[in-house]
């Protein structure tokens, strides 16, 4: 048997067996791990796409002459930066928000009793994504004007 012990938990391995504490551990973990992997491809893509977006505007301005090469550069990475942090903060916040009301719908029965392909039953059955959506978006904003303010 292997036992380790921290300050939070104790981890008792015997034989290829867990502990409940050991597999809530691991299921935390793996959220985590999930929730991350979302946010990055997230941060990824909206790097990408502000990028791109930018690098249209500003070479149209460049070809106009309202704009030199080393703006043009400057706000192409600025925009970049900018949507990759935003889309990784609201992906993470909105996988976590939709988990989270998920787990609430499940552990507290909401819409057990309600009919099947009704009104309520369709929307307990939304609330996880529209919640996780808002907040995506709520976090998401934010963390476009904390850039906007810190840069500008």
């Amino acid at each position: 048997m292997t036992t380790i012990e921290t300050k939070t938990v104790l981890l008792v391995v015997e034989r290829g067996r867990y502990s409940a504490a050991t597999r809530q551990v691991a299921t935390r973990a793996s959220l985590v791990g999930a929730v991350n992997n979302v946010a990055k491809a997230s941060g990824v893509t909206g790097a990408v796409l502000n990028a791109g977006i930018e690098t249209l505007y500003s070479a149209g301005e460049v070809i106009r002459g309202k704009k030199d090469v080393v703006d043009a550069a400057g706000d192409i990475a600025y925009a970049g930066a900018k949507g990759g942090a935003s889309a990784y903060a609201g992906a993470a916040a909105g996988s976590v928000a939709a988990a989270a009301t998920s787990a609430t719908i499940a552990a507290t029965g909401i819409g057990a009793g309600l009919a099947a392909g009704g009104v309520a039953a369709t929307a307990v059955a939304l609330a996880p994504a529209a919640i996780g959506l808002g907040a995506a978006c709520v976090v998401g904003s934010f963390v476009c004007d904390m850039i906007d303010d810190i840069f500008s």
